[in-house]
């Protein structure tokens, strides 16, 4: 349960000069830290997995919002474009 600081900072519950939740808005909105990611930089090692017993593997980036939405249009080549509004 990871997310990088552009995506926790949408939330407004994200302190973005001490890229951490913000514990007085946390209390103020009644939200558990604990229900919140961790919050990780969108490229760097982000986390290892298992993957079908076939040994742990590293995941060294996070695709959100405008990046994840291109991988969804298949935009896998070069010049391929998408325009998201909203």
């Amino acid at each position: 349960h990871i997310t990088d600081p552009s995506t926790a900072s949408r939330t407004l519950l994200f302190d973005i000069n001490k890229l951490d939740w913000d514990d007085e808005l946390l209390t103020l909105f009644q939200v558990p830290r604990s229900m919140l990611p961790q919050i990780k930089p969108s490229a760097g090692h982000a986390c290892s997995i298992q993957l079908c017993n076939k040994g742990k593997f590293s995941v060294y980036g996070l695709l959100v919002d405008q990046q994840a939405s291109l991988f969804g249009q298949c935009c896998f080549d070069d010049g391929d474009m998408k325009c998201s509004f909203g």
